[in-house]
C-alpha cells in the first residue's frame, strides 16, 4: 500500500507477499520518486504507470530509503 508523501513521491507503508511491490524490492518506508524516469506527483500517475507495466520490459524505480537514494530494476519478463 502507497499513500501520498508530504515531501514528494509516494510513501510505501505495507508490503503484501507476492505483490509487484515485493518484486520490485519495495520496503515499508520506502518513498517512491520516480518509475522509468517519470516523477510520481499524483494516484493518476500511479494509475497510468500500472498500466503500462504490461508492456514494459524492465521497471525502474528510484527511491529514498533511509535517506539514501537508490534505484531499484525489475525485469518483467
Amino acid at each position: 500500500m502507497i499513500v501520498p508523501n508530504p515531501d514528494g513521491g509516494f510513501l510505501v507503508r505495507q508490503v503484501q507477499a507476492g505483490s509487484l511491490y515485493e518484486k520490485l524490492g519495495l520496503r515499508p518506508g520506502d518513498v517512491i520518486r520516480n518509475v522509468n524516469g517519470q516523477p510520481l506527483t499524483s494516484m493518476d500517475d500511479v494509475m497510468r504507470l500500472y498500466q503500462q507495466f504490461g508492456t514494459a520490459q524492465r521497471v525502474l524505480v528510484d527511491v529514498q530509503r533511509q535517506g539514501r537514494s537508490e534505484t531499484l530494476y525489475y525485469d518483467m519478463r
